[in-house]
């Protein structure tokens, strides 16, 4: 159906996120993010302009992330569980992983 997006696009900007963390923003392609997502070339354009588009929409979606768990580990009960919450946010957000 024309208008109707036939792909995840959650998954889409995690996997773009992927490419850029691993490639940086020149050394990833067009061809490198079809690849990656399976979805065309065509959709891609028509959903999110080009690849500078999809790098600030990747950044901006880890960042909202990074700070959901900053805010999150902040509203501890204890000083000293948000500290450490807070750490394990920096450390999990500088080796990217998903899962602090």
């Amino acid at each position: 159906m024309v208008g109707i997006r036939q792909f995840d696009e959650t998954q889409v900007i995690r996997e773009a996120l992927r490419l850029f963390s691993d490639r940086g923003l020149a050394g990833t392609t067009m061809g490198d993010l079809t690849q990656a997502t399976s979805v065309q070339r065509g959709s891609l354009y028509n959903a999110y302009g080009d690849k500078d588009e999809i790098y600030i929409l990747a950044f901006e979606n880890y960042t909202r992330e990074v700070l959901a768990r900053f805010r999150q580990a902040l509203d501890r009960s204890t000083l000293r569980d948000a500290l450490e919450g807070v750490f394990a946010a920096a450390f999990a957000a500088l080796q990217n992983d998903a899962a602090a």
